[in-house]
């Protein structure tokens, strides 16, 4: 918008000059708008002429920026969990995070955040915000067993050999292999595997 305060009576506005990113238009009229759309930053300069010829001097210049996009925002557990997404330690969660255009202004938390108890889906959510307004979040979820599992061992006595069988119990994470061995031999895997609390198949000895 432009309006003309000369004395002792203004001639009015006779037109507007602006130019974004070097571009230049020239509107007859003393208020116009324009729309800018895409992401970037744009430099926008301007300037009214009045109907006697005077014109403002110095142009103003006016920097836009535009960022639509969220940060991306990740996580890092330390140590990572096993294929079945389980610790066996402390675990310590850290958020970092990334942004192309405004750039960031925080990421929270800022610091690793420790977990130390055993439990499962044991959550924290962080969250990144940029220059321009935008914010983005991810929650990571821990699960720590520090507790061994406990197999149990049952046996039967037959006329020729002797047969044994196993079961196991764990308070979290569920056992994932159960093996044994026989007078100090080999370790051999007892396959299938049961149910929780459950005996197995019968193995001959």
């Amino acid at each position: 918008t432009a309006q003309d305060n000369s004395s002792p009576t203004p001639s009015g506005v006779k037109e507007i000059h602006y130019w974004i990113d070097g571009v230049e238009t020239v509107i007859s009229v003393s208020q116009t708008s324009f729309t800018l759309t895409a992401e970037k930053s744009y430099t926008v300069s301007y300037y009214a002429v009045d109907i006697a010829g005077n014109t403002e001097s110095p142009p103003k210049i006016e920097v836009i920026q535009i960022d639509k996009a969220l940060p991306v925002i990740t996580f890092t557990q330390t140590p990572a969990a096993n294929i079945y997404g389980w610790n066996n330690t402390d675990v310590r969660v850290s958020f970092t995070a990334t942004d192309t255009l405004s750039g960031l202004i925080s990421v929270e938390p800022s610091a690793p955040v420790p977990f130390t108890t055993e439990g499962e889906n044991q959550q924290v959510s962080g969250i990144a915000r940029d220059r321009a307004g935008n914010f983005a979040g991810v929650t990571a979820n821990v699960n720590i067993d520090k507790t061994p599992p406990h197999s149990s061992i049952d046996t039967s006595w037959h006329s020729t050999h002797w047969k044994v069988r196993f079961k196991w119990t764990d308070n979290l994470s569920k056992a994932s292999l159960l093996q044994y061995a026989f007078d100090g031999g080999s370790w051999q895997t007892y396959s299938p595997l049961p149910g929780e609390d459950t005996y197995g198949p019968w193995e001959d000895v």
